[in-house]
């Protein structure tokens, strides 16, 4: 009995001991290596003038293990299963081997591959694929792609002349902090989510659709946003010249900053918040009940907005130059701050709520069962038709009214 006990004991511990058995294998020494291409492995990157690729896998994995390194440099690394005609690609028939190699999988501790490289140029994670580094890297062109659940962390640092990311399908890319001289492009899908620093581009363009995310703060020249689809993008602390955004489809966009100029557009329900953005020239054109909740400060130059089917506006603003707002078809438009002049047109029973929107000179057009409250210090010039009305605070120095419809409130 105790000799079956031992033989037992032993027999245990050789299967947790080649359970646990890992290959340390270094391939690509000294070749060129620009990237990584990967699926189910965790990579870590490392830094360095002597390139080499080392795996550490288990060993009962290691005939698996398919690598490889093309022209550009760009080491692709993966699990063959046994049901493939190329790495990782299953069949519906599963065999007995293909259950096992499952099973190796699920139950393996280590599948792992560090990079060591000088420069990076090209990322692509698929099939759960885990990447991280504590390094910041140099490149010329460089490109993040991200699916299937995979999932960059740690703190990722690089500077390139132009730099691309697309993220979908549920993967996640955390921390990363991007410089482009030229062109950092960020799009976003299928309910993926990305948080980036960007302290410098010249251009900064973002698309996220089907209920993804964007995190982003940092500076650029030109922003160009795209946003649709119950997709999502906060943005804080943002330095730009330009700020063109598009939302639609339900979609939501938060910002915060600085800015010179910029067009707001929002339909299909979609939203867009600015806490506190500073801006000399602000286009906003709202539709299809969509919203816009905006506090800025216009510093003197120009707010224009235009409403329509039944969206709703609400701004502060402070320091307008020139406002020129045109309601109609049942939009809201409401307004508190200070400017200099006004120029406003409502119709099809829109309403401009800015009783506590302090002018010095107003122009107003109001008709098609359209309202307008306004506070004017200067002159109030009004023309109303087909029962709309003009109601005003305060005490206008000189009112030009040519069909009497206004009055005081």
């Amino acid at each position: 009995m105790r000799t079956l006990f031992l033989a037992l004991a032993a027999t245990l511990f050789l299967t947790a001991a080649q359970a646990q058995d890992t290959t340390v294998k270094t391939y690509f020494a000294g070749e060129k290596i620009t990237g990584v291409e990967a699926s189910r492995f965790e990579i870590i990157l490392v830094k360095s003038n002597q390139p080499k690729a080392i795996v550490e896998i288990d060993t009962a994995l290691l005939p698996y293990v398919n690598i490889k390194c093309d022209m550009y440099g760009v080491v692709s690394v993966g699990l063959r299963s046994p049901n493939s005609n190329n790495g990782g690609v299953f069949r519906s028939n599963k065999n007995k081997e293909q259950q096992e190699f499952e099973q190796l999988v699920r139950k393996s501790e280590k599948i792992r591959l560090t990079l060591y490289l000088p420069a990076l140029n090209a990322v692509r994670l698929s099939g759960a694929a885990r990447l991280s580094t504590s390094d910041s890297f140099n490149g010329k062109n460089l490109d993040i792609l991200t699916s299937g659940s995979s999932r960059i962390s740690g703190d990722f640092r690089i500077s390139s002349e132009q730099v691309k990311v697309q993220c979908s399908s549920a993967s996640r890319i955390e921390n990363l902090i991007l410089s482009a001289t030229t062109d950092l492009i960020v799009l976003t899908s299928g309910s993926a989510s990305i948080a980036i620093a960007a302290p410098n581009s010249a251009q900064l363009k973002l698309g996220a659709s089907s209920a993804s995310s964007v995190q982003i703060n940092g500076a650029a020249g030109q922003a160009n946003w795209s946003v649709s689809g119950s997709a999502r993008i906060v943005a804080q602390k943002l330095a730009v010249k330009e700020l063109d955004i598009t939302a639609s489809s339900a979609s939501s966009v938060k910002i915060s900053g600085v800015g010179e100029v910029g067009t707001w557009s929002t339909s299909g329900s979609a939203r867009i918040s600015a806490e506190e953005f500073s801006i000399k020239k602000l286009n906003i054109v709202a539709s299809s009940g969509s919203a816009v909740h905006a506090n800025v400060a216009a510093t003197g130059e120009e707010l224009t907005a235009t409403t329509s089917g039944s969206a709703n506006v609400i701004i502060t603003a402070r320091g307008v130059g020139l406002a020129k707002f045109n309601a109609s078809s049942g939009s809201s438009l409401r307004i508190s701050g200070d400017g200099v002049q006004g120029n406003w047109t409502t119709s099809g029973s829109a309403k401009i709520v800015a009783e506590e929107f302090v002018l010095k000179d107003l122009s107003v057009n109001a008709s098609s069962g359209s309202s307008v409250r306004v506070n004017v210090s200067g002159t109030l010039t009004t023309q109303t038709f087909g029962a709309a009305s003009v109601r005003y605070a305060g005490t206008p120095a000189r009112i030009n009214d040519t069909s009497s419809g206004v009055r005081p409130l």
